[in-house]
């Protein structure tokens, strides 16, 4: 689950702290802002190319993590065991434009 950021965190303040004619709609409006303000992250995948043998390779993506570093632990474990897969794997960072 991604953390919640000052940004994020004053927007549901403030629609807190504002009128609303029941808890339903204060509900949507806070989910609304919620989705909107992570809709503009940035995010990182990691994928990892993993040979399978007989001149084959398969690639196995796993994410989306919030930060780099997230997303680096986590291309260790999708290699496969053994010295001749190390390097094979890259960190994709998707800022909201590839997402659209």
């Amino acid at each position: 689950m991604a953390r919640s950021r000052p940004t994020e965190v004053k927007a549901v303040v403030a629609l807190l702290e504002a009128e609303a004619d029941d808890v339903e709609e204060l509900a949507e409006r806070i989910i609304a802002a919620l989705d909107e303000a992570r809709a503009k992250r940035e995010w990182y995948v990691a994928v990892a190319r993993i040979p399978v043998g007989h001149g084959h390779v398969t690639y196995l993506a796993s994410g989306p993590f919030t930060t780099r570093r997230q997303a680096f632990q986590d291309l260790e474990h999708l290699a496969a065991p053994g010295p001749e897969v190390r390097g094979l794997g890259r960190v994709v960072k998707l800022s909201p434009t590839h997402l659209v």
